[in-house]
């Protein structure tokens, strides 16, 4: 499926499974034009996702912009998210088009710019090169080579990672059983007080509601100065079972006054040990993030871990 030119392109053939996708979303636009842009921009992402799998690195298109219906609808987004890095933007070049045409809408938020030209069949893509700064109309004779990509990566990811700050709680572990009782460690408050309560926000989970005992806390999470002091609401929803049981249910919401959590934030449950239990990433448009329920007896012990760019915050708890 790929050819790796001398002189750096990479060619990937489009065949069935790329043109059903792209076929797919371009049927979800109300008009011609945008379901033209779409199916071009799909048929891009599937090449460079290709070509990202080949160089072995971890790609998640479900958590990217352009996968988000809304988003899409208003916006040309043709994004791929890679975890831990952000989002690079594959744009589709016409045959004879002599510039790289990055819209307005993508001058953030990326890490990257890749130039796919797509051929008149539209059965072959050819990656010409990226640029990591964005401009209306960039020539493709001065984009970067290909070759540098990977290597670029290799440098986004060491810099992430030395960098990465880490907020660990040294308090001691939240007593969770102790909350049956009205005893609350200091910050933890009433879900209500800390987010703006709207009739799409599935603060509780209603289908608990006949068991024995229920209680819900909720405490803002600051995810660090280099965020601009960015912080974020944690709830947890503890609830009874008759085999003394507890139902423990995690999710994080927008402080009040935000709509949206930002994309790419990390929810993680650990054990004692620091394995990942259970993860999830907000995407686009999303108003809140949540694990899965999961349930334990008391004395269990584990940790949340929120995650956003450089900064981690950690909570440890035991029921």
């Amino acid at each position: 499926m790929k050819e790796l030119t001398s002189t750096c392109t990479f060619t990937v053939s489009l065949g069935y499974a790329e043109h059903n996708l792209a076929q797919k979303y371009s049927q979800l636009q109300n008009s011609v034009s945008k379901a033209k842009q779409v199916y071009l921009n799909i048929l891009a992402i599937c090449a460079v996702n290709f070509y990202l799998h080949c160089l072995s690195i971890e790609t998640s298109l479900l958590e990217s912009d352009s996968f988000n219906p809304l988003l899409v609808k208003f916006m040309d987004v043709a994004d791929i998210s890679l975890p831990q890095l952000g989002q690079v933007e594959c744009r589709p070049v016409l045959p004879d088009a002599e510039n790289l045409d990055i819209p307005p809408d993508v001058h953030s938020d990326r890490i990257g710019y890749i130039a796919v030209r797509l051929e008149h069949s539209l059965k072959q893509a050819v990656i010409l090169g990226f640029t990591t700064a964005a401009s209306a109309h960039i020539p493709l004779a001065k984009l970067r080579s290909l070759e540098e990509f990977p290597s670029y990566l290799a440098q986004l990811k060491q810099s992430s990672s030395s960098s990465q700050s880490s907020l660990v709680s040294n308090q001691p572990p939240i007593q969770l059983h102790n909350w049956f009782e009205g005893v609350v460690e200091t910050g933890w408050q009433m879900i209500e007080t800390l987010i703006q309560v709207k009739s799409a926000q599935p603060i509780v989970v209603r289908d608990i509601e006949q068991l024995e005992k229920k209680v819900k806390r909720a405490k803002a999470i600051n995810l660090g100065i280099e965020l601009d002091d960015y912080s974020v609401v944690l709830a947890l929803v503890l609830t009874t079972q008759p085999d003394e049981m507890i139902n423990i249910l995690v999710q994080v919401y927008p402080r009040a006054g935000i709509q949206y959590l930002p994309s790419n934030l990390q929810l993680k449950m650990l054990d004692p040990s620091g394995k990942i239990l259970q993860e999830t990433v907000s995407g686009s448009l999303h108003n809140y993030a949540q694990l899965r329920r999961f349930s334990g007896h008391q004395g269990d012990r584990f940790s949340i871990e929120i995650t956003l760019n450089r900064v981690t915050v950690k909570e440890n708890f035991v029921l």
